[in-house]
């Protein structure tokens, strides 16, 4: 059973949608709190969510309208199906936010929903093998970092893969507050080589 996560500003249709689903698969979760960006995170990882279906229409129950939702998922959590539900295809379209392959049309959640569920399972088995390969890139890719092979950039990249993957349990946790402390010193050792030729300038102009 595939679990599915549902963001809408209201719940009238929700056990319908979800007798429908368990039906072909699909456990769907529904959001009962209106939360913000950063929750949502929280929730999807908690829940532990194959992909995530999203009204387009959200407010006023919520801040945002599903588009911008997706949009922000899609940069959080690489690669995680993030399905946009809408009876305005041509408004989220014009946006440009989003692949109309990811845009579902609400009227296709009564007769259509068999078509809906494939889509939607498709999208979670590509998720799920892309996860899998970041999961091999990360633990590649960690190891070079304990030789000190990497850079500051790719240890960058390497924290955010870890933040997914963690948040999957598909990985051992690690503290990762050395590499902020070792930024740090970078920088004010930076800081103190500019100061330093400061002064040597400005003594050179004094004589």
């Amino acid at each position: 059973m595939y679990r599915v996560g549902f963001i809408d500003d209201q719940d009238k249709h929700v056990s319908k949608y979800q007798r429908r689903f368990k039906k072909l698969g699909i456990d769907l979760i529904y959001l009962e709190d209106a939360l913000d960006y950063n929750g949502i995170v929280d929730w999807i990882f908690s829940e532990k969510l194959d992909a995530i279906l999203i009204d387009y229409q959200l407010t006023p129950r919520y801040d945002f309208i599903g588009s911008r939702l997706v949009n922000y998922l899609n940069k959080k959590i690489f690669d995680f199906p993030c399905m946009l539900l809408t009876s305005y295809a041509t408004d989220a379209l014009n946006e440009e936010l989003i692949s109309e392959s990811f845009i579902l049309k609400k009227s296709d959640m009564q007769e259509g929903i068999e078509k809906i569920s494939r889509k939607i399972i498709q999208n979670i088995k590509v998720f799920q093998k892309r996860l899998s390969l970041a999961e091999e890139e990360y633990r590649e890719d960690f190891l070079k970092y304990k030789n000190n092979e990497l850079d500051i950039q790719k240890i960058e990249e390497l924290k955010e893969k870890y933040n997914v993957l963690k948040g999957y349990h598909l990985i051992e946790e690690y503290d990762w507050s050395a590499i902020d402390k070792e930024k740090d010193e970078e920088l004010n050792e930076a800081v103190n080589k500019l100061d330093e030729i400061l002064k040597k300038f400005e003594e050179i102009e004094v004589e």
